[in-house]
């Protein structure tokens, strides 16, 4: 719904999806969509002003992590919004665990701070969540000036 929200207001919005098929309808009406994954972002460098990463990264595999955090910081030039589960998945899968990179707040913050060249604003832990705000170079005006590009 975010994104929706966000488009229909006026903001760039785009996304990274490596099937495409899997997208629903009203995303591929209202934004740009690239195949590709998160360990290899297909944008140039620092092209997108905010970008938002939320129940992504626990599904990635733990090798991977340190890849994916310095593609987001290679491809953003001013916030990156973080949300992060710390738990395992509540849900059953046929093809085995969903969360497969679980680990303690500390890892992630530690992986953060190693991968992404900013400032950590925010670190909020609710129950089994992990939720970071940073801030990259300088920021005028917030997050959510005109002409924003987000990706997702």
């Amino acid at each position: 719904h975010l994104i929706k929200f966000l488009s229909q207001n006026g903001y760039m919005t785009c996304g990274v999806e490596p099937a495409l098929k899997n997208i629903p309808q009203i995303y591929e009406e209202t934004n740009h969509i690239f195949e590709g994954t998160a360990d290899d972002i297909p944008l140039d460098d620092k092209c997108v002003d905010l970008l938002v990463n939320t129940d992504v990264l626990e599904h990635i595999q733990e090798d991977l992590i340190d890849k994916v955090l310095q593609e987001f910081n290679r491809v953003t030039k001013r916030g990156i919004f973080l949300v992060i589960s710390l738990t395992d998945s509540v849900l059953d899968h046929p093809h085995g665990k969903l969360h497969i990179t679980v680990k303690p707040r500390e890892w992630w913050l530690d992986k953060i701070y190693k991968n992404i060249n900013g400032n950590i604003q925010q670190i909020v832990l609710h129950k089994d969540i992990l939720v970071v705000k940073i801030e990259l170079d300088e920021i005028i005006g917030g997050f959510m000036d005109d002409g924003t590009t987000w990706i997702f």
